[in-house]
């Protein structure tokens, strides 16, 4: 799935996943995948706003089928409730709430390359 999002907000989500995984035992995409359940499941109905930035990219990432669905389900309860977003906007959430759970702005943005992928473990 392709997603829009902040530069810095992707940036400074790079940094939480690997003060959680220096040693890359996950992948990305599986630590935002359990950062989008984790917040879909504490959600607790609150509308979510539209994604803000300055700068945004476009991300790859990959989620499983049932985390899909539910960001998929989370765009559709907003629309049945008059609040157009998008699934950008539902994962920037979680993103955003990870980070803020963590320090908001005083998280450093990441500024290098993540190796793809999990590394072996011995």
């Amino acid at each position: 799935m392709n997603i829009w999002i902040d530069r810095t907000l992707w940036a400074q989500a790079k940094t939480l996943y690997l003060r959680a995984h220096p040693g890359h035992e996950v992948a990305l995409v599986e630590w935002v995948d359990d950062v989008i359940v984790a917040y879909l499941d504490h959600r607790r109905a609150a509308l979510i706003s539209a994604p803000t930035g300055d700068e945004g990219q476009i991300v790859k990432i990959t989620l499983t089928p049932a985390t899909k669905q539910r960001v998929i389900d989370t765009v559709e309860d907003h629309s049945l409730r008059g609040r157009a977003i998008s699934r950008s906007a539902v994962i920037s959430a979680a993103l955003r709430r990870a980070v803020a759970d963590a320090g908001g702005s005083t998280v450093p943005a990441f500024q290098g390359r993540l190796p793809r992928g999990r590394r072996p473990q011995p």
